[in-house]
C-alpha cells in the first residue's frame, strides 16, 4: 500500500495536469461541435430544405468536430508519443 501511494506522490501532479488537458480538449471539441451548429446550419439548411434538420445538424457538427479530433489526436502522436 505503501508503494501505490509514493507512486501517487511522485506521479500526481503530473496525472492531474494530464487529466486537465483531456477536460480541456473535450471541452474545446464539444464547443467546436456546438458552434459549428450553431453557425453553418442556417447556411447548409438553405441548400437542403427538405431534409431532415436532425440529420442536417449531425453531419454540420461532427464534421468539424471531426477534423477537430483527428488534428489534436495527430498534434498527441507527433510531439506526446513520438517525442520528438
Amino acid at each position: 500500500m505503501t508503494d501505490v501511494l509514493a507512486k501517487i506522490r511522485r506521479d500526481g501532479p503530473t496525472m492531474a495536469l494530464a487529466a486537465l488537458g483531456v477536460v480541456v480538449v473535450v471541452a474545446v471539441g464539444f464547443g467546436v461541435f456546438v458552434a459549428s451548429i450553431r453557425l453553418l446550419l442556417p447556411a447548409v439548411y438553405s441548400l437542403v430544405p427538405g431534409t431532415d434538420p436532425s440529420l442536417v445538424a449531425a453531419v454540420v457538427g461532427f464534421g468539424p468536430a471531426a477534423v477537430y479530433g483527428v488534428t489534436v489526436a495527430t498534434l498527441l502522436r507527433r510531439f506526446v508519443v513520438d517525442g520528438d
